[in-house]
């Protein structure tokens, strides 16, 4: 099974530590007061240290009961909680002044899945709301451009090796995988090895992302009342063009569609 994160959960904090998102998130509220936001998925919790210091009001959400189980463990402060929602169907939650979905996430939906779930977004945002969408450039990766992370090169030839320790817990994480681009998808195959301070586990998984068109997102985009304020190459807010790595959307809600 393609992306499925639930076992995942153990580990996935070890896995995935790099923050360098959150300055361009920073960057993005800066000027704004006080508001209900939704980051979606929210993982194991990357981003909450970096919420809990924010006077935000904010939902932490993911598709994964396990992965908000471990989450729910580390909350400490009030203006966080968090709800298990998919992407592609955020009605029933409260209307939000920004939607976050941050790195490869919305590259999990093909095209079609992702046109339907900018909808659904449209209708969960105030007038005057925002949504970063955060796409990386599969065409670029292939390349070894050195600011992807590594399981978006393919890698056709051979396994990559990855370690991460996390010595106060005693919990340590091997990972190998190989990945491959083709016909727009890139497919990733995963094998870990996690000690958890007292037991060795093996585990396997696999992720498959869809090479999103931003032009199509943007054309789904407008036709739902958002429009394109930004468009980023990379967190340090270089403009995108053709070779950046990334392609980061920041739209904003104008009119009810």
């Amino acid at each position: 099974m393609f992306n499925d994160y639930s076992e995942r959960s153990a580990f996935y904090d070890l896995e995935f530590s790099d923050n360098a998102d959150l300055e361009l998130v920073k960057h993005i509220i800066s000027n704004r007061t006080k508001l209900d936001i939704v980051d979606i998925p929210s993982g194991t919790g990357r981003t909450l240290k970096f919420w809990q210091s924010m006077k935000h009001n904010v939902t932490l959400a993911d598709i994964s009961p396990q992965m908000l189980k471990v989450l729910n463990k580390k909350l400490q402060t009030k203006n966080i909680n968090t709800c298990v929602a998919d992407i592609k169907n955020l009605s029933g939650l409260e209307p939000f002044d920004a939607v976050f979905i941050l790195r490869e996430a919305f590259m999990f939906l093909n095209q079609d899945e992702a046109s339907k779930a900018i909808k659904n977004i449209a209708s969960t945002l105030r007038k005057g709301g925002i949504c970063l969408i955060d796409l990386v450039q599969l065409e670029v990766s292939k390349v070894k451009e050195p600011e992807l992370l590594p399981y978006y090169i393919a890698t056709p030839e051979g396994e990559v090796d990855y370690d991460q320790k996390e010595p106060k817990e005693k919990r340590s994480l091997k990972r190998k995988h190989t990945s491959n681009y083709s016909d727009g998808m890139l497919n990733a195959a995963f094998t870990y090895k996690y000690f958890n301070g007292s037991e060795l586990k093996k585990h396997k998984s696999q992720i498959r992302l869809f090479g999103l068109c931003p032009s199509l997102i943007c054309k789904s985009a407008e036709a739902c009342g958002l429009k394109i304020i930004k468009k980023w190459g990379y967190y340090d807010q270089r403009p995108h063009d053709k070779g950046s790595p990334r392609c980061i959307l920041l739209l904003e809600k104008y009119h009810e569609a």
